[in-house]
Formats: structure tokens, C-alpha cells, sequence
């Protein structure tokens, strides 16, 4: 992957943003594309990166947003005779352009971790927010007094709930 690809990745996940992962995994020259390129597809239906040109972008962002919207991979494969490439665990779409290759493309939902709330510093809360973090959740903590020491395993701690933040 190219180095602004996985940082612009990198600052979305920062962020907490969805986006899509699509990784050329097979190509049959004349195909533009190559194995191991890559491109993000943003919850907007951005496309940065490369998999292919034209003929390829529109498919991917198609499908990307659906891989976003039911958060399921997906493999895709784009041919001229798309009737011809069908294999399980595969959609088969055509290939527009006329130059007579195909190209695999595995498409991948990049999905923020689901998030926790924890109102009020009390045993069940701080074993709560220790059990979210272990099972992968953002965790926020709402009390008064806490703190950061309070409740070491969350993100952020507030001392009033804020909608903005919240």
C-alpha cells in the first residue's frame, strides 16, 4: 500500500470514520491494475488509490458502500464474459473497458469499534468499562468526579454528560 494511502487510512480510523479497503488479489493482463494495489472508498463514496482504472472505479465504490452499509467483505471479480468467471463466494460483474483483461478485487469494511458509555464511578461501572475495553469497545466515562486514574481503561472521561462530545 502506497505511505499517504495507509496514512490517509490511519487518519480515519483515528477519527473513528468508516471506509473500505479494496486490494487487487488477481489480475489477467492487458488489465491496468496489479496485485497489491489498493484503494479506500470513504463512507461519501470517495475513492482514493488505484485498483484499475475507469473501467474498475465505479464497481468498487458500488460495492464498497454496500460492504459498508451490511459490514461484510466481499470478493469482486470484473471480466468481459462475467458469466464465464463465476465461482462461489464471488460476484461476478462485467468489465467495461474493451481492453480484454480482468481483475479480482477484495473489498473490506474498515469499521469503527462500537462504543460504550458508563455513567457514574461505582464498581459495576469501573468493571464495565474494564470488560468494554477488553472486548474492543471505545469507552467513555461520565461522572462528576472521575478522572483519568478513575477509570484507566476508558478513552475519555467527562465530568458532565456533553451531547456535542457524547
Amino acid at each position: 500500500m502506497r505511505p499517504e494511502l495507509l496514512h490517509f487510512a490511519s487518519e480515519l480510523a483515528q477519527r473513528g470514520e468508516p471506509f473500505a479497503l479494496a486490494t487487487v488479489v488477481r489480475r489477467e493482463p492487458p488489465s491496468s491494475a496489479h496485485i497489491g494495489d489498493t484503494a479506500l472508498v470513504t463512507n461519501s463514496g470517495a475513492f482514493h488509490g488505484w485498483v484499475g482504472g475507469s473501467c474498475t472505479q465505479p464497481t468498487v465504490v458500488r460495492e464498497a458502500l454496500r460492504a459498508l452499509a451490511d459490514r461484510q467483505p466481499r470478493l469482486i471479480a470484473l471480466s468481459p464474459s462475467p458469466e464465464l468467471d463465476l465461482r462461489p463466494g464471488i460476484a461476478a460483474f462485467p468489465m467495461v473497458c474493451h481492453s480484454g483483461g480482468s481483475v479480482d478485487i477484495y473489498i473490506e469494511p474498515v469499521l469503527p469499534a462500537s462504543r460504550l458509555v458508563v455513567f457514574g464511578d461505582s464498581l459495576v461501572s469501573r468493571a464495565l468499562a474494564q470488560l468494554g475495553r477488553t472486548l474492543g469497545y471505545t469507552v467513555d466515562a461520565v461522572d462528576p468526579s472521575a478522572d483519568a486514574t478513575t477509570f484507566p481503561e476508558a478513552d475519555r472521561v467527562f465530568s458532565q454528560p456533553d451531547a456535542a462530545s457524547l
